[in-house]
């Protein structure tokens, strides 16, 4: 995985896309074949704003992955003012054999660095089908946050929207708690009462009680002295659990 690259669309990808977007795998989430095929043959016409990359592991095509800037494409999901400081991507796995490997995620990756490289500032946003847990897994993973009233997730350096950010380590991401990890939190440590009883905390056991503390944690990102982070492993896109500060005074009080 550690050589798969992003490589321009030629025309002799044409037939490889074809193959691919015709795909039930592929068509459960984009649909309309021949419109993407339009896309891509027309990339140096009406939809030259599209930039179409073919994803490759040691020179044999695995995916897809396209970025573009959303001041441009004017869709009807978002607002955006001026160029170059919005933009979406979309992606998928054509082999099925590469499908739940990570791929998906490292497109992600790529497809993020190009445009950092060029606009260091930009905003970018995505908006999967939420049944599509996978891709919406592999946007977490690259320290993305769903955004439940645009309905979209994002990677904003800036986090305006709460009062924490977004800490990267090589095998982790610390981020802002959100609602979409109510199921991991039950899974993995909120309802297992000796984990829970090492932190003085109470075992939550319905989705109920989780998505009420998760109101409470979000919420709290209003509060400067509260830190909150969801740890997510990057390679699964799992919240495994959690980190907090707190500022206290001298008696032990909360700030």
């Amino acid at each position: 995985m550690e050589k798969l690259k992003l490589v321009p669309v030629q025309d002799s990808h044409i037939r490889q896309l074809t193959c691919w977007l015709n795909k039930e795998h592929v068509l459960k989430w984009y649909n309309d074949a021949d419109e993407w095929l339009n896309e891509i043959k027309e990339r140096k016409g009406n939809f030259s704003f599209l930039n179409h990359f073919i994803a490759q592991e040691e020179n044999h095509p695995i995916g897809f992955g396209q970025y573009y800037d959303c001041f441009v494409a004017k869709e009807d999901w978002y607002t955006v003012d001026r160029p170059h400081e919005l933009f979406s991507i979309d992606y998928f796995i054509g082999e099925e054999d590469y499908l739940h490997k990570g791929y998906g995620k490292q497109i992600i990756r790529l497809l993020v660095e190009r445009i950092k490289t060029q606009y260091p500032h930009a905003k970018i946003i995505v908006q999967p089908d939420s049944d599509n847990i996978a891709s919406c897994k592999a946007l977490l993973g690259n320290g993305f946050v769903f955004d439940p009233k645009a309905n979209y997730y994002t990677l904003d350096d800036t986090l305006k929207h709460c009062g924490t950010t977004v800490i990267n380590t090589e095998r982790l991401t610390l981020r802002p708690f959100q609602y979409t990890d109510d199921n991991d939190m039950l899974v993995y440590w909120i309802s297992d009462s000796t984990i829970q009883s090492l932190y003085c905390e109470p075992v939550y056991i319905t989705k109920e009680e989780v998505r009420a503390l998760l109101d409470k944690y979000i919420n709290s990102y209003k509060n400067p002295d509260y830190y909150r982070w969801a740890i997510i492993e990057k390679e699964s896109g799992i919240c495994i659990g959690q980190v907090a500060i707190f500022l206290i005074d001298n008696k032990n009080h909360f700030l």
